[in-house]
């Protein structure tokens, strides 16, 4: 709530401490609207300075005819649309508990807290976990260009969303990137089909700096960062030291199937120090298949956890990989 971001040419945003008693709607994050109050107080590179709060996003779309690449894509007439009356629909495969989803939620929220008219559209319902995706969130039989209605911006949130996403009449089309999916043992076969749909020229908002070089490098393309939200009044230190009993907490989460996500080789290398007794284990995952039990069978393990409870075993750990 202290944080504000102004934004300039071609969407690149300076990251300012409000002055004291200014927020934006909802208590949200408030927009220092160039200069006006604060002090920079971060530089990340790559062309936008953010804090890692999403609403970022908005001052992207909001300014697409800056930050359309060579000006393939823009508003009707070059003109973003006035903030009260700019329709944004993201296009969600699923709301199945996960990174990926809960970052489209809270895009979509800090979007609707700007005073934009946003909706998420997915084949299921709304997901218990985030309870205020029920205010924006629409189930639909299909993800087809006629449910996204009128709207200004239609945004895909996975590779096979984006070509239905390129395809609403009259909206600009944009692509959430937030991995590479080829890279996935399960979609390997289908890199080609992947590829194609990475070179459409839609609008490339990308969550990791390593994102924006991939697209650049492999498909000559303008990708704009957008860092992953932050939550500082979720996400805080516990209020006083763990005791000391001679052991060591060590958090790995993620799941251990997908290799990219590297957990496997985070178990493995912790290994030596779990069988010497001072380290223990902590694993935070969806999911455990029997590869992985049987693999590690001395660990405290918490599968599915809401996000609300997460913090608290951040908390619990000493070192989290």
């Amino acid at each position: 709530e202290q944080l504000g971001v102004g934004l300039g040419e071609g969407c690149e945003a300076g990251v300012r401490v409000a002055p004291e008693g200014r927020e934006g709607g909802d208590g949200g994050a408030g927009l220092d609207g160039g200069d006006r109050g604060g002090q920079p107080i971060a530089t990340l590179g790559h062309g936008l300075d953010v804090a890692g709060i999403p609403t970022a996003v908005a001052e992207c779309l909001l300014k697409l005819g800056d930050a359309a690449p060579d000006g393939e894509v823009g508003m009707d007439a070059g003109r973003p649309a006035p903030r009260g009356s700019m329709r944004v629909v993201y296009l969600l495969n699923g709301s199945a508990l996960s990174g990926g989803v809960k970052v489209v939620y809270q895009q979509a929220r800090a979007l609707r807290r700007l005073g934009l008219d946003v909706e998420v559209l997915t084949p299921e319902p709304p997901s218990p976990w985030f309870p205020e995706a029920t205010e924006f969130t629409r189930q639909v039989e299909s993800l087809e260009p006629a449910e996204a209605g009128r709207a200004d911006v239609v945004i895909g949130t996975m590779w096979h969303t984006v070509p239905v996403a390129a395809a609403v009449e009259g909206a600009v089309g944009a692509h959430l990137c937030q991995c590479y999916e080829a890279l996935w043992d399960g979609l390997a076969h289908q890199r080609s089909e992947i590829d194609a749909v990475y070179r459409l020229p839609a609008l490339k908002l990308a969550v990791s700096p390593h994102l924006v070089d991939l697209i650049q490098e492999r498909f000559q393309q303008r990708g704009i960062w957008i860092p992953q939200a932050f939550e500082p009044d979720v996400f805080n230190p516990p209020e006083v030291d763990r005791p000391d009993d001679g052991t060591l907490r060590v958090l790995v989460a993620g799941q251990w199937d997908l290799s990219i996500k590297g957990v496997k080789w985070g178990l493995e290398a912790v290994a030596p120090l779990v069988e010497e007794g001072w380290l223990r284990l902590i694993r935070l995952s969806p999911d455990y298949p029997p590869s992985e039990l049987d693999a590690f069978t001395d660990a405290e393990r918490h599968v599915a956890v809401p996000p609300a409870q997460v913090p608290k075993i951040v908390r619990s750990a000493d070192v989290y990989i």
